[in-house]
């Protein structure tokens, strides 16, 4: 939270660079900053496996990457993970394992899961510690404190945070309000 009684605004804007499952055209926008070892994040997959499976064509969402370094030692790891894994077309896939084993990130085990999703593991290696993964990692964390995340999971519902409670009720109608306001 900013610190004032306005909602924070997502700063970056949803762009086709995003990890974006749905319609680009959708009336509703989800957009995830979440942490691969966060408990929080990882329970919130229902909620929005949830919301996806009601709006569908009317819904996008879009997660980015902001691992809480300070408090999961192995969230940016995790994160470049996720990313190697979208260089060879498996983002969704290996985002979805790394939830599935989220008490077991140590780099070795990254490796596994590279291997057990069928992944050139020498490409896997190569982009997991490159600058562009980096990069894009650091883009998602920059964007997010520039949008007012501190913790997560924190979502935005067509670009406005959602700062009340993440169950499925609350934040459904967080959803229809906006389609409401989109309408769509």
């Amino acid at each position: 939270m900013t610190g004032n009684s306005r909602t924070p605004v997502l700063a970056q804007p949803v762009s086709l660079e995003d990890h974006a499952d749905g319609y680009f055209r959708a009336p509703l926008t989800i957009v995830q900053y979440g942490d691969y070892e966060c408990p929080y994040t990882r329970q919130s997959r229902l909620t929005v496996r949830t919301l996806q499976s009601e709006f569908q064509q009317r819904m996008l969402f879009v997660f980015r990457h902001f691992p809480v370094d300070a408090i999961h030692a192995h969230a940016h790891s995790a994160a470049a993970a996720a990313e190697a894994a979208a260089a060879q077309g498996s983002f969704w896939t290996m985002h979805e394992y790394l939830f599935e084993h989220q008490h077991a990130l140590e780099p070795r085990q990254l490796v596994q899961y590279a291997r057990d999703l069928g992944l050139d593991l020498d490409r896997f290696e190569r982009d997991r510690s490159s600058a562009q993964v980096a990069r894009r990692i650091s883009r998602d964390l920059s964007s997010g404190k520039r949008s007012g995340v501190n913790d997560t999971p924190a979502f935005f519902t067509n670009g406005l945070r959602h700062t009340a409670d993440l169950d499925i009720a609350t934040l459904r109608a967080a959803v229809l309000s906006a389609l409401d306001q989109s309408g769509g």
